[in-house]
């Protein structure tokens, strides 16, 4: 079987490549993309070699555990044996969801098994503070330990004196947002994560009309701040994505079936898009 990887970068670009052989979202399984590839092990594998073979930087993978601790270590084996630096192994099959416990004994049997460096995923909902990250890294028996829904929800769980409040993290993240223009859409979806449940508070629904990056700094008293830096980019000729406003981000209008007119009556009118965040709990 001939694989033919399609790569738009310079190596260099990058420190390492990571293949997501994990995730089990329904249309990556449907594509045959993540934990889809835990059933076609030779493919898996080919996908890791070619990248091993033909890159110089570090290729490493992710993926879930199998049934039994033997079945997950037969392929872990053989993707280690296609030339990759290190693995991730989400502790949980490719049907259980965070509701299901973690399987740290599967995760451990592998580690002390195989000899690159083993990364624990699949803590999120355990790790309430800095501490927790290390319990369960003691408990998988693994080299290093991968968060990522516990990170949305306050990235201060990295921080040894302890957690910071929500809106201290909100504000810290808000300017770095303005400072760095990063796209309003995505800086919204990034608090929504850290809000979570409060999104029904007042505030938050007053934060979920929100359209621009100074409407949601405004929200925590940070709109003097953006509209400063907006003057300041202004002075120096650049145009910043948080600059721009929803209206002008209109796609061109669709042209219209000559026969849909003769049908019925065309009304036209601009409306405003709530997005309200659908939490995938199943990625840790």
């Amino acid at each position: 079987m001939n694989i033919i990887l399609h790569i738009f970068f310079r190596e260099n670009d990058v420190a390492a490549i990571d293949i997501n052989m994990g995730c089990p979202k329904e249309f990556s399984i449907k594509g045959g993309m993540g934990v889809a590839l835990m059933a076609k092990p030779d493919k898996a594998y080919t996908i890791l070699k070619t990248l091993v073979d033909n890159l110089s930087i570090p290729v490493t993978c992710k993926i879930r555990i199998l049934e039994t601790p033997e079945a997950t270590l037969e392929i872990v084996q053989k993707l280690v044996s296609a030339g990759i630096r290190a693995i991730a192994i989400h502790g949980r099959t490719r049907d259980e969801r965070p509701q299901h416990a973690v399987h740290t004994d599967i995760i451990n049997y592998v580690a002390d098994r195989i000899s690159i460096p083993v990364i624990a995923n699949g803590c999120s909902k355990e790790v309430e503070k800095h501490s927790d990250i290390y319990k369960f890294k003691k408990m998988t028996g693994c080299t290093s330990v991968m968060l990522a829904r516990a990170a949305e929800w306050n990235c201060s769980i990295f921080r040894k004196e302890g957690l910071l409040p929500m809106d201290t993290v909100i504000k810290e993240y808000l300017k770095l947002a303005v400072d760095y223009d990063n796209a309003p859409s995505n800086t919204k979806y990034c608090v929504q994560n850290i809000l979570r449940e409060l999104q029904e508070t007042p505030r938050g629904k007053q934060f979920l009309d929100c359209q621009t990056l100074e409407q949601i700094c405004s929200v925590w008293d940070l709109g003097e701040y953006c509209r400063l830096k907006q003057s300041e980019y202004q002075k120096n000729g650049i145009q910043g994505r948080w600059q721009v406003c929803p209206i002008e981000l209109e796609p061109p209008t669709k042209k219209i079936k000559s026969c849909d007119i003769d049908l019925v009556d065309v009304i036209q009118s601009k409306v405003r898009f709530f997005l309200k965040m659908c939490m995938r709990p199943f990625i840790t």
